[in-house]
């Protein structure tokens, strides 16, 4: 990809990650605009930061550059989520020392730690809290990584595709049946979205990209909206709901699509287009400081 098709994606990922944090401030707004704003925000937002991860990374082309590249994002990814889960440990241990009472509070952390899933799971007669935030970092990781993996051992792009929608389709059967440690049904699930980006930075967006927007809109907005209305759901990731499957996945492709050829038809507006990328280039700090803000 050339130069001004990245920056589109840090563009994007800026919306993205705004998007993010709007989804999680809006209660004030009231429960009935909540879920609404919260449904559209959340219809593509996760997809789209694993989409656009597929769209900036090359796959391994041998065994050791694919350990090398796994070691790698384990340090950007694993690491950082382990810091501010430690961090967050010490905010709550340091006031609360002398009533903790540790064999318990210890063996739920290690749960926690072992599920890291974004929302309470619930195993049979105890409930394990949320991993919160982080889980996205976990489940990048390990999504990123096994679709590297199948990359490098299968060629054919016909097989990467199937072998993605096998897994996708397999994530969402075993999240509605008992999700799994470090999230791997949702890092199953998302398989057809690193697909969709491995091949998204193929395709040059720039290239009747109005007509692209419009379409992807119009995709976007009818199918949440009947998602939303006949079944009053919408999809989130960390909670495992996918509403007419495969319905809310061409719902997230699409408003995905929608997003990005927008920032490329701003791509003229120095202004907004600037501060955007800016916002994307620091996307991840900022997802870890949104991951810490709840506690003030």
């Amino acid at each position: 990809m050339n130069n001004k098709r990245v920056l589109w994606i840090e563009c994007a990922k800026g919306i993205g990650i705004l998007s993010f944090i709007l989804g999680h401030t809006v209660l004030s707004i009231g429960p009935d605009y909540d879920k609404m704003i919260r449904g559209i925000i959340f219809s593509f937002h996760m997809p789209l930061f694993f989409i656009l991860s597929a769209a900036v990374v090359r796959t391994s082309r041998n065994e050791a550059e694919f350990l090398k590249k796994a070691e790698r994002s384990f340090q950007h990814l694993i690491l950082p989520a382990l810091y501010i889960y430690v961090l967050r440990l010490l905010i709550y241990i340091i006031p609360n020392i002398k009533s903790i009472e540790w064999d318990k509070f210890l063996a739920e952390k290690i749960n926690i730690l072992v599920y890291s899933s974004g929302s309470p799971v619930n195993m049979s007669d105890i409930t394990i809290p949320a991993f919160g935030m982080m889980w996205f970092f976990v489940v990048l990781f390990f999504a990123r990584t096994l679709f590297d993996y199948i990359c490098l051992k299968t060629k054919t792009t016909t097989i990467i595709v199937l072998m993605c929608v096998f897994c996708t389709i397999i994530g969402v059967v075993i999240s509605s049946i008992q999700w799994l440690p470090f999230s791997l049904d949702i890092v199953l699930a998302i398989m057809v979205f690193l697909c969709f980006g491995f091949f998204l930075k193929k395709y040059d967006v720039r290239k009747n990209n109005i007509l692209l927007a419009c379409i992807a809109f119009i995709i976007w907005v009818t199918s949440f909206l009947f998602t939303y209305f006949k079944y009053n759901d919408y999809m989130e990731l960390s909670a495992r709901r996918y509403p007419i499957f495969p319905i809310c996945y061409i719902t997230a492709i699409a408003g995905t699509m929608f997003v990005i050829c927008f920032c490329s038809l701003i791509s003229d507006y120095e202004i907004i287009n600037a501060t955007l990328n800016y916002i994307g280039k620091n996307s991840l700090y900022l997802f870890c400081v949104h991951a810490m803000d709840y506690l003030y």
